[in-house]
């Protein structure tokens, strides 16, 4: 009987002692370890807040070496006895006026992460001293150059669309001769170019004897509808006219003129990248920002990529087109440097819509676009190196 009881109490019994060696273990526990305090809570909160305070001290103070120390062990250019007379012998120092004219992304759309327009940041027009822009690279070597955009902007609050193919623009305190304007196809250029005409003498510009580098970066928009039958502007033979005419707008218009015509990247990239992330996904259809990239499937896409190949083309061809002419007083010249471009990595888009360059982006754009601003054309550079370095002046603009 005993022996019969102590089998059927064995599991029982084992269970009994396992829970009070439990209790044994957590009384030990907490005798050893003493409670956590507000005390130490608050010391814990201290110290990591202030390790992101001096992350983001030590951030901002890499943005300003970036942005305006990194030409400062390059020479000054040769000094010169009487002013250029001639647009392919161009110092950075003979620029007077930085322009731009374009889409959101030369508006700045979405940079730093919010729903506004960037314009003091923008790699080809910003003023903002710690950014890394064409505009403070050229401001380095001429103190007294004007146009750069100084403060942000609301999407469209910057222009009014006022009549077919013109903008009516507002802020000109704030953008100066930054013209972009978000959602705009090339059609749209010409209000632009007519701002700048009419702002340039308030910047305190002598159009007649001042020279002026003048950015168009223009097509997205364009190339995001052109895998639809119904935007037959925005086809590639037909789209490039427009593009000439522009040009030749801006020759009619501005005197003295150097211009960079920004090659496209291949938009596809940003699906590439964007494609493993629910967010991106998510807020790029809500955005509806390039339907031929997210709604018209693997067909839209590859319509996209061939489109954007012959958009570079037919603009390289272009720039020849207006070399070709000789003139003196007015230069196109095609930068290539985004048109093979791999993106790295997601950081490289906005975090806002997942579709517009980040902040990094800009800064890669500035620094490619400056050293291939001194390369010849077959020597330019045709995609971002995110080890690339700003290069010294070598010469003339080209």
């Amino acid at each position: 009987r005993s022996q019969t009881h102590q089998h059927q109490c064995e599991p029982h019994c084992a269970m009994s002692e396992w829970l009070s060696s439990i209790k044994t273990s957590h009384r030990h526990k907490t005798q050893e370890t003493p409670p956590i305090t507000k005390y130490q809570t608050m010391k814990s909160f201290c110290r990591t807040l202030f390790f992101w305070a001096l992350v983001l001290v030590l951030a901002a103070s890499l943005q300003v070496i970036v942005g305006s120390e990194l030409l400062s062990n390059c020479p000054p250019p040769p000094p010169r006895q009487s002013p250029p007379l001639n647009v392919r012998e161009l110092y950075p120092s003979d620029i007077k006026a930085v322009m731009a004219l374009g889409d959101s992304i030369t508006a700045g759309f979405a940079m730093h992460t919010y729903p506004v327009e960037e314009r003091q940041d923008v790699y080809s027009i910003g003023a903002n001293p710690n950014a890394t822009t064409i505009f403070n690279f050229i401001r380095h070597y001429n103190p007294n150059v004007v146009g750069g955009a100084t403060h942000s902007t609301l999407p469209l609050d910057a222009a009014v669309y006022h009549k077919p193919y013109e903008w009516l623009i507002l802020e000109q305190d704030k953008i100066h001769l930054n013209a972009g304007v978000s959602e705009a196809k090339a059609a749209d250029v010409f209000g632009q170019i007519r701002y700048l005409k009419e702002r340039l003498p308030k910047e305190g510009v002598d159009m007649k004897n001042d020279w002026k580098l003048l950015t168009l970066f223009i097509g997205a928009n364009d190339l995001c509808v052109a895998c639809e039958s119904s935007h037959t502007a925005q086809q590639p033979e037909n789209w490039i006219q427009t593009v000439d005419s522009l040009l030749n707008t801006v020759h009619q218009d501005i005197p003295r003129v150097f211009v960079n015509l920004m090659g496209m990247v291949n938009i596809t990239e940003v699906y590439r990248v964007d494609m493993g992330g629910w967010y991106c996904r998510l807020v790029r259809k809500d955005f509806d920002e390039c339907p031929c990239l997210d709604h018209h499937g693997q067909a839209g896409r590859d319509t996209l990529s061939s489109s954007i190949v012959q958009y570079n083309q037919l603009m390289a061809q272009l720039a020849q087109k207006w070399q070709a002419k000789n003139l003196d007083d007015f230069y196109v010249a095609f930068q290539p440097y985004l048109t093979e471009a791999v993106f790295p990595g997601r950081e490289v888009l906005s975090d806002l819509d997942c579709f517009h360059p980040s902040a990094i982006s800009d800064q890669y754009m500035a620094m490619g676009l400056w050293n291939s601003m001194f390369l010849p054309a077959a020597l330019k550079p045709t995609s971002i190196n995110v080890n690339l370095t700003v290069q010294c002046p070598s010469g003339y603009l080209q």
